[in-house]
Protein backbone atom coordinates (compact mmCIF):
# COMPACT_ATOMS: atom_id res chain seq x y z
CA UNK A 1 0.00 0.00 0.00
CA UNK A 2 2.81 2.40 0.84
CA UNK A 3 4.52 1.79 -2.49
CA UNK A 4 1.30 2.54 -4.34
CA UNK A 5 0.88 5.92 -2.50
CA UNK A 6 4.47 6.95 -3.28
CA UNK A 7 3.87 6.33 -6.93
CA UNK A 8 0.73 8.30 -6.71
CA UNK A 9 2.63 10.91 -4.87
CA UNK A 10 5.26 10.77 -7.49
CA UNK A 11 2.55 10.95 -10.00
CA UNK A 12 1.08 13.98 -8.29
CA UNK A 13 4.47 15.60 -8.10
CA UNK A 14 5.14 14.83 -11.72
CA UNK A 15 1.77 16.16 -12.64
CA UNK A 16 2.44 19.31 -10.65
CA UNK A 17 5.81 19.74 -12.33
CA UNK A 18 4.23 19.14 -15.65
CA UNK A 19 1.62 21.82 -14.98
CA UNK A 20 4.29 24.23 -13.77
CA UNK A 21 6.39 23.51 -16.82
CA UNK A 22 3.38 24.14 -19.06
CA UNK A 23 2.69 27.45 -17.28
CA UNK A 24 6.33 28.54 -17.68
CA UNK A 25 6.27 27.62 -21.35
CA UNK A 26 3.06 29.62 -21.81
CA UNK A 27 4.58 32.61 -19.99
CA UNK A 28 7.74 32.42 -22.09
CA UNK A 29 5.60 32.09 -25.20
CA UNK A 30 3.63 35.21 -24.27
CA UNK A 31 6.89 37.06 -23.56
CA UNK A 32 8.28 35.94 -26.89
CA UNK A 33 5.12 37.11 -28.64
CA UNK A 34 5.37 40.47 -26.81
CA UNK A 35 9.00 40.82 -27.94
CA UNK A 36 7.98 40.01 -31.49
CA UNK A 37 5.19 42.60 -31.32
CA UNK A 38 7.68 45.22 -30.10
CA UNK A 39 10.08 44.26 -32.86
CA UNK A 40 7.32 44.47 -35.46
CA UNK A 41 6.21 47.81 -34.00
CA UNK A 42 9.74 49.20 -34.20
CA UNK A 43 10.19 47.82 -37.70
CA UNK A 44 6.96 49.45 -38.88
CA UNK A 45 7.71 52.79 -37.15
CA UNK A 46 8.79 54.72 -40.24
CA UNK A 47 9.20 58.51 -40.50
CA UNK A 48 6.98 60.22 -43.06
CA UNK A 49 8.56 62.69 -45.48
CA UNK A 50 6.74 66.02 -45.59
CA UNK A 51 8.93 67.71 -48.18
CA UNK A 52 12.30 67.37 -49.89
CA UNK A 53 14.14 70.68 -49.58
CA UNK A 54 17.47 70.18 -51.35
CA UNK A 55 19.77 67.74 -53.11
CA UNK A 56 23.53 67.30 -53.18
CA UNK A 57 26.13 64.84 -54.42
CA UNK A 58 27.81 62.56 -51.89
CA UNK A 59 31.57 62.24 -51.72
CA UNK A 60 31.34 58.48 -52.05
CA UNK A 61 29.02 58.69 -55.02
CA UNK A 62 25.29 58.98 -55.40
CA UNK A 63 23.02 61.69 -54.02
CA UNK A 64 21.40 62.59 -50.74
CA UNK A 65 18.37 64.74 -50.01
CA UNK A 66 17.61 67.25 -47.28
CA UNK A 67 14.38 66.03 -45.69
CA UNK A 68 11.68 67.71 -43.60
CA UNK A 69 9.70 65.17 -41.58
CA UNK A 70 5.97 65.23 -40.94
CA UNK A 71 5.24 66.34 -37.36
CA UNK A 72 8.76 67.68 -36.70
CA UNK A 73 10.11 71.21 -36.81
CA UNK A 74 12.99 72.38 -38.98
CA UNK A 75 15.59 71.50 -36.35
CA UNK A 76 14.94 67.82 -37.16
CA UNK A 77 15.68 68.24 -40.86
CA UNK A 78 18.53 66.04 -42.06
CA UNK A 79 20.37 64.70 -45.09
CA UNK A 80 19.26 61.20 -46.08
CA UNK A 81 20.91 59.03 -48.79
CA UNK A 82 18.74 58.38 -51.81
CA UNK A 83 18.99 54.63 -51.24
CA UNK A 84 17.32 55.03 -47.83
CA UNK A 85 14.29 56.91 -49.16
CA UNK A 86 11.02 55.23 -50.02
CA UNK A 87 8.99 58.20 -51.22
CA UNK A 88 8.86 58.18 -55.05
CA UNK A 89 6.05 60.75 -55.15
CA UNK A 90 7.98 63.28 -53.04
CA UNK A 91 11.09 62.72 -55.17
CA UNK A 92 9.09 63.30 -58.36
CA UNK A 93 7.59 66.51 -56.91
CA UNK A 94 11.05 67.74 -55.92
CA UNK A 95 12.54 67.12 -59.38
CA UNK A 96 9.57 68.81 -61.09
CA UNK A 97 9.97 71.86 -58.86
CA UNK A 98 13.74 71.95 -59.53
CA UNK A 99 13.08 71.84 -63.28
CA UNK A 100 10.61 74.73 -62.97
CA UNK A 101 13.17 76.74 -60.97
CA UNK A 102 15.89 76.17 -63.59
CA UNK A 103 13.52 77.18 -66.37
CA UNK A 104 12.42 80.30 -64.46
CA UNK A 105 16.06 81.21 -63.77
CA UNK A 106 16.99 80.88 -67.45
CA UNK A 107 13.99 83.01 -68.43
CA UNK A 108 14.85 85.72 -65.88
CA UNK A 109 18.52 85.70 -66.94
CA UNK A 110 17.52 86.04 -70.60
CA UNK A 111 15.13 88.89 -69.75
CA UNK A 112 17.81 90.64 -67.70
CA UNK A 113 20.35 90.36 -70.52
CA UNK A 114 17.78 91.69 -72.99
CA UNK A 115 17.03 94.65 -70.72
CA UNK A 116 20.73 95.47 -70.38
CA UNK A 117 21.14 95.23 -74.15
CA UNK A 118 18.12 97.48 -74.78
CA UNK A 119 19.36 99.94 -72.16
CA UNK A 120 22.78 100.04 -73.83
CA UNK A 121 21.23 100.63 -77.26
CA UNK A 122 18.93 103.30 -75.82
CA UNK A 123 21.92 105.02 -74.22
CA UNK A 124 23.77 105.02 -77.54
CA UNK A 125 20.69 106.47 -79.27
CA UNK A 126 20.44 109.24 -76.67
CA UNK A 127 24.08 110.14 -77.18
CA UNK A 128 23.55 110.16 -80.95
CA UNK A 129 20.49 112.39 -80.61
CA UNK A 130 22.50 114.89 -78.58
CA UNK A 131 25.32 114.81 -81.14
CA UNK A 132 22.85 115.23 -84.01
CA UNK A 133 21.22 118.13 -82.23
CA UNK A 134 24.60 119.81 -81.77
CA UNK A 135 25.36 119.28 -85.44
CA UNK A 136 21.95 120.65 -86.29
CA UNK A 137 22.67 123.80 -84.32
CA UNK A 138 25.76 124.31 -86.44
CA UNK A 139 23.82 123.57 -89.60
CA UNK A 140 21.09 125.99 -88.56
CA UNK A 141 23.68 128.70 -88.06
CA UNK A 142 25.11 127.95 -91.48
CA UNK A 143 21.61 127.97 -92.96
CA UNK A 144 20.87 131.30 -91.30
CA UNK A 145 24.05 132.74 -92.76
CA UNK A 146 23.19 131.32 -96.16
CA UNK A 147 19.69 132.79 -95.97
CA UNK A 148 20.93 136.21 -94.90
CA UNK A 149 23.48 136.54 -97.68
CA UNK A 150 21.01 136.20 -100.59
CA UNK A 151 18.71 138.69 -98.85
CA UNK A 152 21.46 141.28 -98.73
CA UNK A 153 22.25 140.53 -102.34
CA UNK A 154 18.64 141.03 -103.39
CA UNK A 155 18.35 144.31 -101.50
CA UNK A 156 21.60 145.74 -102.85
CA UNK A 157 21.46 144.44 -106.38
CA UNK A 158 19.21 145.66 -109.11
CA UNK A 159 19.78 142.49 -111.09
CA UNK A 160 17.76 139.28 -110.81
CA UNK A 161 18.64 136.72 -108.14
CA UNK A 162 17.98 133.02 -108.71
CA UNK A 163 16.48 131.08 -105.77
CA UNK A 164 16.64 127.31 -105.85
CA UNK A 165 13.43 125.28 -106.21
CA UNK A 166 14.10 123.64 -102.87
CA UNK A 167 14.31 127.00 -101.08
CA UNK A 168 11.10 128.11 -102.78
CA UNK A 169 9.37 124.89 -101.73
CA UNK A 170 10.57 125.26 -98.12
CA UNK A 171 9.45 128.87 -97.94
CA UNK A 172 6.08 128.07 -99.50
CA UNK A 173 5.22 125.48 -96.82
CA UNK A 174 3.27 126.80 -93.86
CA UNK A 175 3.45 124.45 -90.90
CA UNK A 176 0.72 123.92 -88.36
CA UNK A 177 2.55 125.75 -85.59
CA UNK A 178 2.82 128.76 -87.91
CA UNK A 179 -0.95 128.64 -88.38
CA UNK A 180 -1.49 128.77 -84.64
CA UNK A 181 -2.01 125.07 -83.88
CA UNK A 182 -1.10 124.30 -80.29
CA UNK A 183 1.54 121.61 -79.78
CA UNK A 184 0.61 119.00 -77.21
CA UNK A 185 3.92 117.10 -77.27
CA UNK A 186 6.92 116.20 -79.40
CA UNK A 187 6.85 112.46 -80.06
CA UNK A 188 10.04 111.80 -81.97
CA UNK A 189 12.92 113.00 -84.09
CA UNK A 190 13.90 112.18 -87.67
CA UNK A 191 16.88 112.98 -89.82
CA UNK A 192 17.14 112.17 -93.50
CA UNK A 193 20.53 112.05 -95.19
CA UNK A 194 21.75 115.50 -96.16
CA UNK A 195 18.85 117.29 -94.48
CA UNK A 196 18.29 118.93 -91.15
CA UNK A 197 16.47 117.39 -88.22
CA UNK A 198 12.68 117.16 -88.23
CA UNK A 199 10.54 116.68 -85.15
CA UNK A 200 7.26 114.79 -85.06
CA UNK A 201 4.81 117.01 -83.19
CA UNK A 202 1.40 116.07 -81.90
CA UNK A 203 -1.12 118.91 -82.04
CA UNK A 204 -4.07 119.44 -79.80
CA UNK A 205 -7.13 118.53 -81.84
CA UNK A 206 -8.78 119.45 -84.07
CA UNK A 207 -6.37 119.94 -86.97
CA UNK A 208 -6.23 119.19 -90.67
CA UNK A 209 -3.50 116.57 -90.21
CA UNK A 210 -3.91 112.80 -89.92
CA UNK A 211 -3.86 111.82 -86.24
CA UNK A 212 -3.07 115.49 -85.51
CA UNK A 213 0.65 114.87 -86.17
CA UNK A 214 3.16 116.64 -88.42
CA UNK A 215 6.91 116.64 -89.12
CA UNK A 216 8.37 120.12 -88.75
CA UNK A 217 11.97 121.32 -89.27
CA UNK A 218 14.20 121.91 -86.27
CA UNK A 219 14.38 125.67 -86.79
CA UNK A 220 10.57 125.91 -86.83
CA UNK A 221 10.32 123.72 -83.72
CA UNK A 222 12.84 125.86 -81.85
CA UNK A 223 10.95 128.99 -82.77
CA UNK A 224 7.41 127.88 -81.93
CA UNK A 225 7.68 125.07 -79.36
CA UNK A 226 10.84 125.54 -77.38
CA UNK A 227 9.30 124.32 -74.11
CA UNK A 228 8.11 121.09 -75.72
CA UNK A 229 11.60 120.52 -77.14
CA UNK A 230 13.15 120.87 -73.70
CA UNK A 231 10.61 118.46 -72.25
CA UNK A 232 11.27 116.00 -75.09
CA UNK A 233 14.99 115.83 -74.32
CA UNK A 234 14.57 115.87 -70.55
CA UNK A 235 12.41 112.74 -70.66
CA UNK A 236 14.99 110.89 -72.76
CA UNK A 237 18.30 111.83 -71.14
CA UNK A 238 19.54 109.87 -68.13
CA UNK A 239 22.26 111.54 -66.11
CA UNK A 240 25.11 109.27 -65.14
CA UNK A 241 27.06 110.08 -61.98
CA UNK A 242 29.81 107.63 -62.90
CA UNK A 243 31.70 109.04 -65.87
CA UNK A 244 33.94 105.96 -66.05
CA UNK A 245 30.96 103.93 -67.33
CA UNK A 246 30.61 106.13 -70.41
Amino acid sequence: MSNEKHVVGDNEVATSKTKKTDEEDETQSRASESDNDDTDSNASSEYEVEKILAKRRRRRGGYEYYIKWVGYDDSANEWIPESSLNCPQRLAEFHREEARKRKRTRRERSYSQKRRSNKSRSKKRRVKVIEDDDNDNNNDNDDDNDEQEPTKSVESSTGSTTISDKDQETKSITYGVEKGYQVQAILGINRTKGEQLHYLVHYKSPTMFDDNMELIPANIAKKYCEDELIQFYETRITWNDRPNDL
